[in-house]
Parts: structure tokens; C-alpha cells; sequence
């Protein structure tokens, strides 16, 4: 039988027979709305235990063979913090409790295949409906009149030529592509290749591993490089909120704005037409609402006059080494790395590579002219015009970066100087016990800085081997700190201690788990609980689970692992029922 989804509420407890215009048939299922939009605006992610008990009301009211939903990735922990955990601690009451089966719609299809029919709305223009435009997808080509935020009077007309200009630049970025790929590699098939591209894009393999398959020719790895990048920018500049908002002088369509002038950068070469001009004549009809943001045209002049990845890194790396921290030295910025850096009469000459598009750049920096503290630089690229860069030229990641920089090079304290620091802290103890007051004056000041200091060094620098006979000077460090420190300020120490544990899960997910490491982690962790400090342990229980659920193995001390499972509060149901007794045993929880 045929069912109309302009009933309400939409069925979803069975499957559905879906047919297509040319005929071809697909099963599709349709969500429960309310719980959707529960998980997502009404806060059940807060409570698994609530959530649960929504779920068995469901049950009891509705009687459905089938219960389930759709919502957001970016619930789960960026709209919802800890959401992720949620939804885990869910799954756990689910398979515990016995109320309900978790399963997933292959399963479910198996058994109960579908059998009704159903016809969709066509939507606006028939190119279908979506969960946030009434009109269908209307929002995301045309003014529709659905927007969030901005002036009430102000319009959407300027989301017509956004995406005409960008799909009228992805179809000439397609054709490019499949004509140099073929003149390449004569025997792959374009659309596979950028098929099997996913894990580059996704960080998962690096842009050499996933060609040295293809190609030895580095010239050749590095033509298809830049194909594959414009691809993938190409992609980016449709991303969905660069339509969604209310004006296109906001930061999202600027955003889609900038990867299309990615795109085009990488494509260039091989266009017979002037692919930037094309689009500009496009977004130039794109007028955003206040008269002084001008138009999409205006906003790419604006983007194309910022630095490019190129330039940035090499200013980035120039100003690193003005700094006199050498020995920390940063050799990665974004997706640059440097490879010689050499410095003859005060200029400076770098040789960079962007690690995904494979190309190697040579950069020459030197000082323009110094008035005190204020300094500008000439910025040479290869072949290219040189640029002047002033100070306040300088990126907000950039600043970000080098202030780590500085601030990990600063904090490098020997443990000589530690131990004296915790020596003075001791006399100082000793001296203000029993005073009306504390003396607030520049010891007191400096004793607080020292103390940041020296928990900095231990935390970046401190080894795991030896970290047992250092865990004495964390506490005094720590204890003194929360005691003398001002109220306002005590939040510094939670991003020092947790540099530690992001350090112990660096450590493991490059070497595997290592005893020592096991040992110094659940220590650091007892120590910081001891001081009813709440570090966040994220990265550890990332790189730890996959031992914990069998998925890797680890032949050393499992009751040692199990302690440090049960410390980052694993579920005592996913380890071994015995080695937990035993660890709660020996701590006297039983």
C-alpha cells in the first residue's frame, strides 16, 4: 500500500520502499521527531539515565516495533558537552537492562523487510525538503525568507549567485580534473581516485603514502597533488552554513569564499579560460545587505590579499627564529614544514614544504627597518613580488603559536632550579605560619610566578621513566600554589597539568603502552585528585580504549591497566570482573 508523509506524525517504526523517478527503489527509514529534537534543543543528552527513561516511555505509550532517530554529529560533545559520553553510558543501560535490543537497520531489515510505499513531498522547485527550510532546500540557493539572525528587513538574494558562481566553477574544476588525471595516469580512473582520496582529506595517510602507489615521478605526485586539492577545496567552498545564515558578509560564506579561491589556486594553471574573473563577474551580482561589506566580488579581493599558506609559514618560521629559544625550535606550522633554515647577513633564508600538495617553497626574510620595538620585514617568495609585513600583519594563530613557543621555551627550568623553588616555598611556609597576614609584596609575586614556572617545566619536560621521583615536587608545587595563589588565578594551573596527560597519550598512541608511562599517568592522577583538581583525561581514555576493548593487545601487567581503566572511569563491566575485585580489593573498596 502507498502512505503519504503529509500524515502526521511520520511513521518510524517500519521501513519503507522508496521509488524514484527512473524507477530504481531504495529502503528508507524516517525518525522519531520529538526525540530528535529532544537530543538536540531540549538537553536529554544531559542524562543517560533520563534519556533512558524517555526512551521505555516511548515504548509504553507508542508500542513501536522499532524506536530510533537522527540528529547532528555536533550534538555529541560541541553542542552538548560530553554528549558522546552520554550517548556511550546510554548504549551500556541499554545493554545491561535488557528493555531494549540495539541494532542497526541492515539487522533490522534482514528480519523485517519492507513492505509499504511511500511518496515523498517533492519540495519546492521538486528538488526536495530538508529539516530546516520550510520551502524544501530553497535556503540554500534562493531568498526564501528562512534565516537566522540579522536585521529583519534585510534579504537573501545574494544566495543565488553564490552558488552559481561556485557551481559554475566546480563544473569547470571537474572537467580539468578528468582530463589531467587521465594525461597522468592513463589507466586509473579519475572519479576512483578521488573516491579513494577520503583518507588524505581526512588526516588518516599522508598526501606520499597515498600516491607512492601511483607514481615514483615526484613531479607527477605533485600535478596530482594539486588536482586532488583543488578537489577537495572545491568540495569545502559548498559547505552548508555558507548559505544558511542571514548576510554574505558573514564569517561562514566569506569561509566558502576563501576555498573556492583555493580551488582556483591549484587550478589555474591548467584552465584555458580565467577561472577568477569568471567568478568574480558571478559574486559581483552577490550584494550583501550593508552598503559598506559591498559584494561577494569585494569580499574575495579582500580574502585573496591575506597572506598565503606559503607566506604565513615562512613569516611564522622567520619570527621563531629571532626568538632566543632555539632549543625548543618548532619545525611544523599548519600543514608546512621546515626543512633548512640559514641566516647570512642578517637575511634570512628558509626552504618550506606544504606536506599536502607536496611543493617546496624558497623564502628570503630580512628586516625592512626597526623604530624601537617596532620592526617590518621583507617577505620574498621564489619568483614573486617581495611584501612588506608589519608587525600587526601578524596572523591571531600565529601570535597563538609563538606564544606557546615562547611560553614552552620560557618554562624549561632544570630540576636544580625546581628543587631550589620548592626550598623556598618550604621557608616561606615556615616563616608566614602563625602570621595576622601574609606579606603580599614582590617575593610573594615572584614565589607564585616561579612556582607556574616550574609546574610548566615539569609538565613539558619531566620524564616518564623518572617521573616517580619528581611527583614530590609536583605536590609541593601544587599544594603551594593552591593555598597562596589569588582565587582568579588558580585556573592557570588545570591547561599546565593537563599538558602531562596530552604529553602520556602522545607517548602511547606513537609507541604503544609502555609500563613506566601506566604507572606515572595513574599516579599523576591520584596526585591531581588529591588536590580536588579535575584534569580533563579525554586524550588518555582515547588511546587507552582500544586496549581496554580488545582491539589491541598488551602483553605487561593487565591489573596495572585496570587500575588506571577504573582511574579514568572506564565502565568496570568492559574489563576483566576479576582484575577489577583485585584492584578494588587492594584499595579497600570492598
Amino acid at each position: 500500500r502507498f502512505i503519504s508523509l503529509l500524515e502526521q506524525p511520520t511513521p518510524y517504526d517500519r521501513p519503507f520502499i522508496l521509488t524514484g523517478d527512473q524507477g530504481q527503489q531504495i529502503t528508507a527509514f524516517f525518525y522519531n521527531a520529538p526525540l530528535a529534537e529532544g537530543i538536540s534543543f531540549g538537553h536529554f543528552l544531559r542524562s543517560a539515565d533520563q534519556l533512558y527513561e524517555r526512551l521505555l516511555a516511548i515504548k509504553e505509550e507508542e508500542s513501536p516495533a522499532l524506536i530510533q532517530t537522527a540528529t547532528d554529529g555536533e550534538i555529541y560533545g560541541h553542542h552538548e558537552p560530553f554528549g558522546d559520553m552520554a550517548l556511550a553510558a546510554l548504549a551500556k543501560k541499554v545493554e545491561t537492562n535488557g528493555e531494549f535490543v540495539l541494532t542497526n537497520y541492515a539487522a533490522y531489515l534482514a528480519d523485517h523487510p519492507a513492505t509499504e510505499r511511500v511518496l515523498l513531498h517533492p519540495g519546492e522547485d521538486r528538488r526536495g525538503t530538508s529539516w530546516s527550510c520550510y520551502h524544501g532546500v530553497s535556503r540554500w540557493y534562493k531568498d526564501c525568507g528562512c534565516h537566522t539572525g540579522g536585521d529583519p528587513k534585510w534579504n537573501q538574494k545574494w544566495r543565488t549567485p553564490l552558488r552559481d558562481g561556485f557551481e559554475a566553477l566546480a563544473d569547470e574544476i571537474d572537467t580539468i580534473y578528468a582530463q589531467e588525471v587521465k594525461r597522468l595516469l592513463p589507466t586509473v580512473d579519475p572519479t576512483t581516485l578521488l573516491h579513494r582520496f577520503a583518507p588524505v582529506a581526512s588526516e588518516l595517510e599522508t598526501m606520499q603514502e597515498f600516491l607512492a602507489p601511483y607514481s615514483s615521478d615526484e613531479a607527477v605526485q605533485s600535478e596530482l597533488a594539486s588536482l586532488l586539492l583543488g578537489q577537495l577545496y572545491k568540495h569545502y567552498s559548498f559547505t552548508s552554513c555558507g548559505w544558511f545564515f542571514n548576510d554574505i558578509a558573514g564569517i561562514e560564506p566569506r569561509q566558502n569564499i576563501t576555498y573556492a579561491l583555493m580551488a582556483i589556486s591549484y587550478y589555474q594553471k591548467y584552465a584555458s579560460e580565467e577561472l577568477l574573473m569568471s567568478l568574480f563577474a558571478t559574486l559581483a551580482k552577490a550584494k550583501a545587505n550593508r552598503l559598506e561589506d559591498g559584494t561577494g566580488e569585494t569580499i574575495a579581493v579582500e580574502e585573496l590579499h591575506e597572506l598565503s599558506g606559503e607566506a604565513e609559514a615562512a613569516f611564522f618560521f622567520a619570527l621563531q627564529h629571532q626568538l632566543p629559544l632555539h632549543k625548543h625550535k618548532e619545525l611544523h606550522y599548519g600543514y608546512f614544514s621546515l626543512i633548512e633554515c640559514q641566516e647570512v647577513a642578517g637575511v634570512l633564508t628558509l626552504e618550506i614544504e606544504n606536506t599536502l600538495s607536496l611543493d617546496r617553497y624558497q623564502a628570503t626574510v630580512s628586516e625592512e627597518r626597526r623604530v624601537r620595538d617596532l620592526i617590518s620585514y621583507r617577505l620574498k617568495i621564489g619568483s614573486k613580488e617581495p611584501i612588506i609585513l608589519e608587525q600587526e600583519d601578524i596572523p591571531l594563530r600565529m601570535r597563538d603559536e609563538l606564544f606557546q613557543y615562547l611560553e614552552k621555551g620560557f618554562c624549561s627550568m632544570e630540576i636544580k632550579q625546581i628543587a631550589e623553588v620548592v626550598g623556598s616555598i618550604h621557608a616561606y611556609r615556615g616563616l608566614t605560619r602563625n602570621l595576622p597576614y601574609l606579606p603580599m609584596g614582590t617575593l610573594h609575586q615572584e614565589l607564585i610566578g616561579a612556582t607556574l614556572t616550574a609546574l610548566n617545566s615539569l609538565a613539558n619536560f619531566a620524564r616518564f621513566e623518572k617521573w616517580r621521583t619528581k611527583a614530590p615536587l609536583f605536590d609541593e608545587l601544587i599544594s603551594f600554589y593552591l593555598r597562596y595563589a589569588r582565587l582568579s588565578d588558580r585556573d592557570l594551573l588545570i591547561p599546565i597539568l593537563e599538558i602531562f596527560i596530552d604529553r602520556a597519550a602522545q607517548r602511547i598512541a606513537k609507541e604503544g603502552i609502555d609500563e613506566e608511562v601506566l604507572r606515572c599517568v595513574e599516579a599523576f592522577i591520584v596526585l591531581t585528585r588529591s588536590h580536588a583538581l579535575a584534569v580533563e583525561l579525554r586524550t588518555l581514555q582515547e588511546v587507552l580504549y582500544p586496549y581496554l576493548s580488545g582491539k589491541k593487545t598488551w602483553q605487561g601487567d593487565l591489573e596495572l591497566l585496570t587500575a588506571l581503566a577504573l582511574d579514568l572511569n572506564f565502565a568496570p563491566s568492559l574489563l576483566d570482573a576479576k582484575l577489577v575485585a583485585l584492584v578494588q580489593e587492594q584499595r579497600g573498596v570492598l
